[in-house]
């Protein structure tokens, strides 16, 4: 998925630094064959921007006042006008300004500096889907895509509050993560950065209509949104791996797909005897469909937890980490 990695320094990066931060990027983040990476450094920005697979809109544009980095597939602007590439970003906000762009609408995340202010202003979807984490010191603050790219090995601490939080409720109630000093740029906001300090504006909250009756018009609306989600990846692949727990929303993506003509094989992880698993062996059966079992213990949750949080970031609920761990067996 499209991603972004920036550091920005109000007092300068060293020379130094500059010079290797495509390395210190590219050694932290997780790599993809077909994943483009973009660089820029400079003595107050250095930043990156990767895009790859079905969400290839991405990358980074320069201009005289600032620099855009932009992850995501579409841009939709609340006006309906779209930017679907950093240029298209970076030339409205050189136009209008932060203070006059309203938030945007879609599945991305983007940053701005702006170099005769010397300000950063850093945002993600509404639902954080593209989510953003960030780490400040001083006048220096590190925003990316991945807590990997954030973390200090053999320096950092266990923020044991945000641990709780996760273990006991199943998600962080606020914006901490895991490991002390790394945060979450929270959702409906928009993180600015620059010499009066670091601040975090929230946005309205977006209503919805709740009583609208489930009549054909809004199955065929439903319908065509499904249609729309599997186009995306049958432009990249004919084939969609789905995880089948058996419950109703992997059933119904299962049928969806195959009904798109997709190649379709699922996977399911638990004891071989559980419902999940016995529910799913049924419905691929239905299906004629090949399914593939990966089996888990209990016991082996030790083993696993400790690198699930590393590579789910602490946004999965511990229960079903699990179903994670074939990661780390392939």
């Amino acid at each position: 998925m499209s991603a972004i990695y920036l550091v920005c320094d109000l007092e300068g990066h060293t020379r130094e630094f500059q010079d290797g931060f495509e390395g210190l990027v590219t050694d932290r983040i997780t790599a993809y064959p077909d994943k483009p990476l973009d660089v820029i450094s400079s003595q107050h920005f250095c930043g990156a921007a990767s895009h790859h697979g079905v969400f290839p809109s991405g990358g980074i544009a320069e201009m005289d006042d600032g620099v855009a980095l932009l992850a995501g597939s579409c841009w939709m602007a609340p006006d309906s006008s779209r930017m679907d590439t950093p240029e298209d970003l970076a030339a409205r906000w050189s136009a209008e300004g932060a203070d006059r762009i309203p938030q945007m609408a879609g599945l991305f995340s983007f940053a701005f500096f702006d170099k005769s202010r010397r300000e950063l202003v850093v945002e993600s979807d509404h639902f954080g889907s593209m989510p953003l984490y960030y780490r400040q010191e001083g006048s220096k603050v590190a925003v990316a895509s991945e807590i990997k790219f954030l973390t200090r090995p053999g320096e950092d601490k266990v923020d044991p509050v945000a641990l709780a939080e996760l273990v006991d409720l199943g998600f962080m109630s606020r914006f901490h993560t895991p490991i002390a000093g790394i945060k979450r740029v929270p959702v409906r906001s928009r993180l600015r950065f620059g010499p009066s300090g670091l601040d975090i504006t929230a946005f309205p909250v977006p209503t919805y209509p709740r009583n609208r009756e489930l009549d054909r018009d809004a199955l065929e609306e439903y319908d065509q949104t499904v249609r729309a989600y599997l186009g995306r990846f049958k432009g990249t692949t004919d084939r969609f791996s789905i995880a089948l727990s058996g419950g109703l929303d992997s059933r119904l993506v299962a049928y969806a797909a195959q009904r798109e003509g997709m190649r379709c094989e699922a996977f399911t992880t638990g004891e071989r005897s559980s419902l999940d698993t016995v529910v799913a062996r049924k419905v691929a059966a239905q299906l004629d469909m090949p399914v593939h079992f990966h089996r888990i213990r209990p016991q082996e949750m030790p083993d696993w937890f400790g690198k699930m949080i590393w590579f789910t970031e602490g946004r999965v609920h511990p229960g079903h980490m699990h179903y994670m761990s074939v990661n780390l067996h392939r």
